[in-house]
């Protein structure tokens, strides 16, 4: 892992701006994680009832198919990029999810 950085996945290649988006926690947040594995997690079309992600030992990220065939229709023939951006106004804490980091201070161009 590289200091201070985080990795951002989108299914948009090629952008040059980043802004916050409302997701889940209703705030409007960039989202990122530490870990580039971590990340590229988030690149398919997946869900918690499709593949669920879980914060494993020692900063390892885990998956489980939730059913036979599952990781294939998150992932198969899908594509993104996994963006480094500089972690110094990213937050840890914010959410329930230990590899979430958030921040607020965008759009941000590369």
């Amino acid at each position: 892992m590289k200091e201070n950085v985080v990795y951002h996945s989108s299914k948009t290649q090629g952008l040059k701006i980043i802004e916050p988006h409302f997701s889940t926690h209703n705030k409007r947040w960039v989202y990122a994680t530490k870990n580039i594995a971590t990340s590229a997690m988030f690149l398919g079309d997946n869900d918690d009832f499709i593949c669920q992600i879980y914060h494993g030992e020692n900063g390892i990220p885990l998956m489980c198919e939730r059913f036979e065939g599952a990781f294939d229709l998150a992932y198969k023939n899908k594509a993104g990029s996994i963006y480094v951006l500089n972690g110094k106004n990213f937050k840890e804490g914010q959410t329930t999810w230990p590899d979430d980091m958030v921040s607020r201070n965008f759009p941000n161009r590369f």
